[in-house]
């Protein structure tokens, strides 16, 4: 059953890089800037600030409300100027209409115009039978839903923004276009169903971010035109999810399947193969890899002093600190990030393994490699033979991590890379040798004889 407590309990201040909901409104904010960014439903506020610590203020006469913080002034807003009272009373209204599905549905039909309120609706429990039900364009942002039936619901164009569904059976649903931020179909350990069933589910052109599908099972699933940032599908059971895509002078197009929302995209555009050489571009220009002894204490603050760095500089650090695909292995793994990254940082303190790493990648791969090793310490002792590679450069003492500091990342890390690289890509952007015939090379050793000769 739902749980009674308040669903939107986001504690602390917003920020630029989320949203919170209250009685089915989206905010947006960021209390950093200047002046401080406050939206409602997309909708601008103009928000000033009492000094640097002070409360936010929002006046337009007759209305003059000030907070601490830009999540209570939206409260306060959604109280007064969006009438969240009148708001709840239409939800409650519209929520006494889902009598059953014949009468709904026509509802729907007669009032093509009435977008649906249903923002935090109690519309849970395995009683509930919502079978079939159209919740095209619905506003069911914070709704409880979980373990309802909701087989072949049409959810196309709703918002189901930090929605419950939890355990719901939602097989054959269509979720075409729809908004699943924060959206919870995870598997609850109290719940009687063993999963939140997708099967069969169309999830076309949906958004899916900060997603959770832990424990559900997504089967058989029509999947194009989705985007999928920071899901969570652990222990989640993926398989057969369909991608579809137009070969070259096809006019049909075919169906690929993959078993993993997050790679469909990437599979996509290998499919689809227009773009493969943009998406290769951008890896060569922005990926980093770091090799390193990956342990905690001051290794692990050495790692995260250079991701930083990296990607204030707008490059994408890639730490081989995860564990290696099943059909590859170890030194695989590493050839294949280092023939993708524009250059590589190579940590020679305490190596364990990074002496075999270098030695498996840098003879076959030009890219600039960055030695890097703390105040004190030699480089192993076959480090030196790799100096015939110009590509490696000499290596960077620093005496601790706060000496890896962003500018200093710049300077002697990723401007010396960036030159390396110039002259990379000069070199094997030389113009293309001519062929010599073996005939001309004859004539043209015997004329050279010819004019040393003596003269008589």
């Amino acid at each position: 059953m739902c749980s009674e407590e308040p669903l939107n309990d986001l504690p602390g201040e917003l920020n630029k890089y989320g949203a919170f909901y209250s009685a089915g409104l989206t905010i947006e904010a960021d209390p950093t800037s200047n002046p401080p960014r406050l939206s409602i439903d997309g909708q601008k506020i103009e928000v000033t600030r009492l000094g640097e610590h002070g409360p936010f203020v929002f006046s337009d006469p007759p209305h003059h409300f000030d907070e601490q913080t830009l999540r209570e002034l939206a409260e306060k807003l959604i109280d007064v100027l969006w009438d969240r009272k009148g708001r709840e009373k239409i939800r409650d209204e519209h929520v006494e209409e889902l009598k059953d599905r014949e009468s709904w549905n026509k509802w729907r039909r007669d009032n093509p115009r009435i977008r649906p309120l249903l923002f935090e609706a109690k519309l849970c429990g395995e009683d509930r039978d919502l079978e079939g039900f159209n919740f095209c364009n619905a506003n069911l942002i914070q709704a409880c839903l979980r373990e309802a039936k909701l087989k072949g619901a049409n959810f196309h164009e709703a918002n189901l923004g930090g929605a419950h569904l939890n355990d719901a059976d939602l097989t054959e649903a269509n979720f075409c276009r729809t908004d699943l931020y924060e959206t919870d179909f995870s598997h609850l350990e109290s719940s009687v169903a063993e999963y939140t069933n997708l099967t069969r589910a169309n999830l076309q052109g949906t958004q899916l971010a900060r997603t959770n599908f832990r424990g559900a099972w997504l089967k058989d699933c029509t999947i194009y035109g989705l985007s999928a940032w920071n899901i969570d599908v652990k222990n989640a059971k993926q398989c057969n999810l369909k991608v579809l895509y137009r070969a070259d002078g096809s006019l049909a197009p075919g169906e690929f399947p993959v078993n993993d929302l997050e790679f469909a995209q990437l599979v996509f555009l290998l499919l689809d193969n227009k773009n493969i050489s943009n998406l290769f571009n951008q890896l060569t220009k922005k990926a980093v890899v770091i090799l390193s002894r990956f342990e905690k204490g001051q290794r692990t603050e050495v790692i995260e002093k250079l991701r930083d760095g990296l990607r204030e500089h707008g490059f994408v650090p890639i730490v081989f600190d995860f564990k290696g695909p099943e059909d590859r292995d170890l030194t695989e793994t590493i050839k294949t990030l280092i023939g993708l990254c524009h250059f590589a940082i190579v940590d020679l303190t305490s190596p364990k393994s990074v002496p075999a790493e270098l030695y498996a990648t840098v003879k076959d791969y030009q890219v600039p490699f960055v030695p890097i090793i703390e105040v004190g310490q030699d480089p192993f002792a076959l480090f030196q033979d790799l100096g015939k590679y110009s590509w490696v450069l000499d290596p960077l003492t620093y005496k601790s991590p706060a000496s890896l500091s962003k500018a200093n990342i710049k300077q002697c890390i990723i401007d010396r890379a960036a030159e390396m690289w110039e002259q990379i890509k000069q070199f094997k952007g030389r113009e293309k040798r001519e062929l010599l015939p073996i005939e001309d090379c004859s004539a043209s050793d015997r004329s050279s004889r010819d004019a040393n000769d003596p003269i008589d």
